[in-house]
């Protein structure tokens, strides 16, 4: 791992369910949970290197060529979403360039936020408005969305634990979380990894994308049920294939038909489709 001048910080706890409980399993930097089987970096980057990281725009300035096809994967993710709810309040949580918000829009009352002020300097292009800052930045009435969103947010953040535990708050009693994150299974259980044919944990770089914690569709699922209170009624595969869909299209039907059958996957993103437990 490149620690570059010290930017780098060590963790005495599981940053999803706080237990200190948690021990090396790959090298150098690569933890897992004994309580909630989460795996995490550790040491990490700090938060202000990873905002700069994400300031310098380089992912966002990538999306903006590839609006047609992401366009395509927005909508799958906003039909999913109205498979739930068909209208109502609904807060994004890390909007990125908000191309997400501009179909979202269309069918309910959108809020946004947004660390970077590259991603919020692409939303603001298209019209729209997105709070700088995180969810714990801006005074949000408890109880008040119906629906609250996380597109590929939950690995990057450092709290994600805290993150969960602000969302359950703001969401209704009635209300529906979606939850996409990288599905690391195969990275992490497979015969694949275990025969060295999958590499380890990517080293993380300050010129990408910075992923702090891993999930699998077990160690997801029991973080959202267990720790945080949140009934996971679906289990989908993200169908982030719409970038390569001629080779992937049969791989994601055969995943996403698992998921339906057995609430697990293998593909390589996955959706949690949750509601608030009582």
């Amino acid at each position: 791992m490149n620690n570059v001048l010290g930017l780098d910080e060590n963790i005495s706890s599981c940053p999803v369910c706080g237990c200190n409980n948690f021990y090396g399993v790959s090298r150098p930097d690569v933890s897992r949970c004994g309580k909630c089987s989460v795996y995490f970096r550790n040491p990490r980057p700090k938060e202000e290197e990873i905002i700069k990281c994400y300031d310098r725009g380089e992912t966002f300035d990538k999306w903006q060529v590839q609006s047609k096809i992401r366009r395509v994967l927005w909508g799958k993710r906003t039909n999913l979403i109205g498979k739930y709810k068909r209208e109502g309040t609904l807060l994004d949580v890390g909007t990125g360039d908000g191309f997400f918000i501009q179909l979202a829009k269309r069918k309910y009352e959108v809020t946004a936020t947004e660390i970077s002020r590259a991603g919020i300097a692409y939303a603001q292009s298209r019209g729209d408005s997105v709070h700088h800052g995180t969810i714990f930045d801006r005074e949000f009435d408890k109880s008040s969305y119906d629906i609250i969103t996380m597109w590929h947010v939950l690995e990057h953040l450092s709290e994600p634990g805290k993150a969960l535990k602000r969302v359950r708050e703001l969401l209704k009693d009635n209300g529906v979380l979606f939850i996409a994150v990288p599905n690391e299974f195969l990275r992490i259980h497979s015969p694949f990894a275990a025969a060295g044919i999958l590499p380890a944990f990517p080293e993380h770089k300050y010129d990408k994308e910075i992923h702090l914690t891993h999930f699998t569709p077990a160690s997801l699922s029991k973080a959202l049920n267990d720790v945080f209170g949140f009934e996971v009624v679906a289990l989908l595969a993200d169908d982030v294939h719409v970038y390569y869909r001629s080779f992937y299209l049969p791989f994601y039907y055969i995943n996403f038909a698992a998921a339906k059958l057995f609430h697990f996957h293998i593909d390589k993103a996955m959706v949690a489709v949750c509601k608030k437990s009582m």
